[in-house]
């Protein structure tokens, strides 16, 4: 059986200038591929050639929070530091449209809640699950501006979650 080469791995770099670990990020802003990672941010345009950015990590430990990117900005939603036995979660809303500075929000209700990865559906922002330090959780939380946050249910349909992903049903690879 020939195996398509459009689905074929292939190694390019040997390392990458970042340290290796497993709590960061990776995500495509404004046609690069951007690395949130505790000893930096890096960027790229061509996943070959990395510049480190000045743009400094807004969410605290990156175990705990993501990044979204949201209406053309980026977005780190809260920040935590600690651990999940006693942690210190802000709740600050950083919002970035020219990746090099932040703005802070501070007048935010974004529930203070961690283990969860935002997404962006219908043009609004999504937080499913998580742990609120009591517990998991199986809250619907949602947001026309990543400020102003709305508990949709308390029921998920598949119960209680935390570090899930969502993908939308109708993404496809091409």
């Amino acid at each position: 059986m020939e195996i398509d080469p459009l689905f074929t791995w292939r190694r390019y770099l040997e390392a990458a200038p970042w340290p290796p670990d497993y709590n960061f990020q990776m995500l495509e802003v404004n046609n690069a591929v951007w690395v949130f990672h505790a000893a930096g941010n890096w960027r790229s345009s061509d996943g070959f050639h990395w510049t480190k950015s000045w743009l400094p990590n807004a969410v605290g430990d990156l175990r705990f929070l993501d990044y979204v990117v949201f209406k053309d900005q980026l977005f780190g939603l809260g920040h935590a530091e600690g651990d999940i036995l006693s942690y210190n979660f802000l709740t600050i809303v950083s919002v970035s449209s020219n990746l090099d500075t932040w703005t802070i929000i501070s007048d935010t209700n974004i529930p203070r809640i961690v283990y969860y990865h935002p997404f962006v559906f219908n043009n609004k922002l999504w937080i499913i699950g998580g742990d609120d330090g009591r517990g998991t959780n199986a809250d619907i939380w949602v947001s026309d501006d990543g400020i102003s946050w709305i508990k949709v249910d308390t029921v998920l349909p598949f119960g209680k979650r935390s570090g899930s992903q969502f993908v939308h049903p109708l993404c496809t690879l091409w």
